[in-house]
């Protein structure tokens, strides 16, 4: 039904419903509710999605490269929400930003381990002593460790 409505209400009610499945297995699923909220322009739910999506990859697969990009894809769908509130949206467009900067730092640091060890101790150790490196992932900060 919501694949043939025209109404954004029911697109983004059938991709709120959609996360209610089990969405990490079933590409199919994911699929239809980027569409859904995408139909709907529920840009911010959209990027809550990503989110979660870039949470997963961190969490279960520690895939932190697809993390990386599901969490630029969020920032692209909050830059162009039309929240009502905007102090909300700005918030939330920082809080991402500094998800993103960390993990790229993360990232930066793996990939320098085989290369320079000792290089990318320092870099871990810097990560660390960052005060938010939590807003990344409980994961990353015991990778790290």
């Amino acid at each position: 039904f919501a694949g043939v409505s025209r109404q954004k209400e029911i697109y983004v009610m059938a991709a709120n419903y959609l996360q209610r499945l089990d969405w990490r297995k079933d590409p199919e699923i994911m699929k239809n509710i980027i569409t859904f909220y995408t139909k709907g322009k529920a840009l911010d739910s959209l990027s809550g999605f990503y989110d979660a999506c870039a949470q997963v990859e961190i969490d279960e697969y520690q895939n932190y490269e697809k993390a990386l990009g599901a969490l630029s894809e969020a920032l692209k769908c909050m830059n162009k929400a039309k929240m009502q509130d905007v102090s909300t949206q700005e918030a939330k467009i920082n809080f991402l930003k500094r998800r993103i900067s960390l993990l790229k730092k993360f990232v930066h640091a793996r990939r320098t381990y085989e290369d320079d060890a000792e290089e990318a101790m320092k870099q871990c150790l810097l990560l660390l002593d960052e005060a938010d490196i939590e807003t990344v992932s409980d994961r990353v900060t015991s990778t790290v460790l």
